[in-house]
């Protein structure tokens, strides 16, 4: 059964839907968290496949700004944004009522629960991490500042207007000017690797264009715990839309190997 529902949090509300298997989360459940630039709609068929290949609810928000979530604040963003909205992920389970969760996300989305499974080891069963970035490369700046140099030939804007309405221009200059500010440079989440302790499974395309194998790398080698990393052929930024099948096998590899599976 699928079900919608909208969130309040005083001064702004999250939409959020939940794929569950009887009339409330039982067990762990997938949570995805997705990318800057996305929403619950851009995972397209994704977590219906997860849902159905993992026997797990799956469980997704429209982070604040995004989607047809509440619009931003006007308060400038800072470097810590991540650590920010990870910081706000318990409550936010809470509500969805998710005791325990497997982590599925998507570049910053991916970054954000590796942030969260080392803040509430508690909470976080695995994680899965597509494409996150753990430090500010210069790929990352190139690719970012090429994607604003296309923005009009590639109606980058006209896209995003469909999944984000009145938000995009907002969403999309905040995005930009976050990672492309000097003193975005010095970002890392180094800090928090050693002190997540569950399972990490960690997943990126060879040809990112937004990040090299270092990300994979750092993660892998940081972590306190055991982790097993994927790198995707001929696949870019997103493998959950580019190779959906591969990448679905893997996580219910690593669901498999916790036993975190309902059986």
């Amino acid at each position: 059964m699928r079900h919608s529902l909208t969130l309040e949090f005083g001064d702004h509300s999250l939409a959020a839907e939940m794929l569950l298997h009887g009339d409330a989360v039982g067990g762990p459940a997938i949570v995805l968290l997705h990318d800057a630039l996305g929403c619950m709609a851009t995972w397209k068929e994704f977590p219906e496949r997860l849902f159905d290949a993992t026997g797990l609810d799956v469980v997704m928000f429209d982070r604040r700004g995004h989607g047809v979530s509440s619009p931003l604040s006007d308060e400038l963003r800072t470097s810590s944004y991540l650590e920010e909205d990870a910081r706000r992920l318990p409550e936010i389970l809470d509500r969805l009522g998710v005791r325990r969760a497997i982590l599925v996300g998507h570049s910053d989305g991916g970054s954000i629960a590796l942030v969260a499974a080392a803040l509430f080891p508690e909470r976080i069963a695995s994680v899965v991490s597509i494409a996150a970035h753990v430090l500010l490369e210069e790929i990352t700046i190139e690719g970012v500042k090429n994607t604003v140099a296309t923005a009009g030939e590639t109606r980058l804007l006209e896209r995003l207007r469909k999944y984000h309405g009145e938000k995009t221009e907002r969403l999309y200059s905040v995005w930009h000017e976050t990672w492309l500010n000097p003193a975005h440079r010095e970002w890392n989440l180094f800090s928090c690797l050693p002190k997540i302790v569950c399972p990490v499974l960690v997943m990126q395309g060879e040809l990112d264009e937004y990040g090299s194998g270092e990300q994979v790398d750092r993660i892998v080698k940081g972590v306190g715990g055991s982790a097993r990393s994927v790198m995707f052929a001929g696949v870019g930024h997103a493998p959950q839309r580019e190779c959906m099948g591969d990448e679905v096998r893997e996580i219910v590899m690593l669901l498999g190997d916790t036993s975190e599976v309902r059986k």
